[in-house]
């Protein structure tokens, strides 16, 4: 088992695995509280064979024990000692079918073990000693001739010597809140494994580059590391830089580049900061933010319906040295992205400019991004780290390629140590 992927897996889901043992514990617990209480009493008793004159053979008399304490052992759970035992403690209560599962009897050697279990402490004591009794009555009246032949052959008669006597159990043997609690633990442990087992199966996220390439013929054109807190979605200048580099490689002329995402990656601050990276080395650039948040203010999809202008649309103070233009106030992106005058306008609009980044909501989930792909642009397709699954990309390409976009490759984006 791969332990990086289990550790992820459980850190992704602890929640889950906190909720599944508390259901095992809890799960526990009532069943504790419904089990009826039942008590134990135990007790062992030596057998011994007691001779009214010498005893010449010492094996023979033990080995004699053993089989009459194994003997026992096998009559003890039986009408046969248990009638008598049950009418010796006179509780009307008590009867052969309430005890017969509750009382057993292990020999070892010439000892034997009694363990009576039920629901009362008094009559589990009581009924062991009862038990011991009817064994000892039992075992004085078998008589052992050593030499049946001679009328004066010594005779042997058992005796039983009670080495642990049963005592009135303070507490009660079942239900055990500990063995119960950790049975309802090792349930909820198998339960929290198989679960983890089958999320870590299931889970087709991207971790590494090694899977990215897997899952796509295109080229991966560079790494961001993306930061958070307060310039939260914005990736390292370092890492902007050397993507720069390699768009310039491609397109050295300039070009319109369209960022878009596959699975819940946000585009707006790749976009922000490639456009703003452009700038700083003296491209003119526009942004145009399809993917930003609106704000209430005219945008793209306003100047391409054709009730705005250029000039009520771009914003040179958002973006520093960057013409912005937002998304506008108009909620159908897509069908206005796909009019028939939307070429010509975005042409008009971006005229002026030596590149144009546009940055789009993930291709995976909306069409905005296929249908700005194919007028013209060259498309970049983010995946996150840990965020993006192969189900998404493959949908994501699929979307873009299917609408004629050009895709250039994808980046790859991670959380900045």
């Amino acid at each position: 088992m791969n332990l990086v992927a289990l550790g992820r897996t459980f850190r992704r889901n602890w929640i889950w695995v906190v909720l599944i043992m508390l259901v095992a514990l809890a799960g526990g617990w009532f069943v504790t509280g419904i089990m009826p209480t039942q008590y134990q009493a135990t007790s062992r008793v030596l057998y011994a064979l007691n001779s009214q004159g010498p005893l010449q053979n010492q094996i023979q008399a033990t080995n004699l024990a053993i089989q009459r304490a194994a003997t026992d052992a096998q009559l003890v759970p039986t009408p046969t000692v248990l009638t008598p035992a049950l009418k010796k403690v006179g509780d009307k209560s008590l009867t052969l079918k309430t005890v017969t599962d509750g009382v057993t009897a292990v020999a070892q050697q010439t000892l034997l073990d009694i363990t009576v279990t039920v629901d009362d402490p008094k009559d589990a004591a009581a009924l062991n000693s009862a038990i011991i009794d009817v064994l000892r009555s039992s075992a004085e009246k078998a008589q052992i001739i050593a030499n049946p032949l001679d009328p004066k052959s010594a005779v042997y008669t058992f005796e039983l010597t009670t080495v642990t006597p049963p005592v009135v159990p303070d507490v009660p043997f079942s239900p055990s809140p500990l063995i119960n609690g950790l049975i309802a633990f090792a349930v909820g442990a198998l339960a929290a494994a198989i679960f983890l087992a089958v999320r870590m199966r299931g889970d087709n996220r991207i971790y590494d580059l090694d899977t990215l390439r897997a899952a796509t013929d295109h080229p991966i054109i560079g790494s961001l590391a993306i930061r958070s807190g307060r310039r939260r979605g914005s990736p390292r200048a370092q890492d902007t830089a050397t993507l720069r580099a390699a768009l310039q490689a491609r397109a050295p002329e300039g070009a319109t580049w369209l960022v878009t995402s596959a699975g819940d990656v946000r585009s707006e601050g790749v976009g922000r900061s490639l456009a703003s990276s452009m700038a700083a080395i003296g491209q003119r650039t526009t942004l145009l933010a399809t993917a930003a948040t609106p704000d209430g203010a005219p945008g793209i999809t306003d100047y391409l319906a054709g009730t705005a202008t250029a000039d009520d649309v771009v914003d040179t103070s958002r973006v520093p040295g960057v013409a912005y233009v937002g998304p506008g106030t108009m909620d159908s992106r897509a069908d206005v992205f796909a009019g028939a005058q939307s070429p010509e306008r975005l042409g008009d609009l971006t005229k002026e400019s030596d590149i144009v980044f546009v940055t789009a909501a993930p291709a995976n989930e909306r069409a905005d991004a296929a249908i700005l792909g194919r007028l013209g642009m060259l498309t970049l397709v983010l995946v996150r780290k840990g965020r993006t699954t192969s189900t998404q990309l493959a949908r994501g390409l699929a979307a873009l390629t299917e609408a004629g976009a050009d895709v250039a490759g994808v980046v790859w984006t991670r959380r900045a140590d």
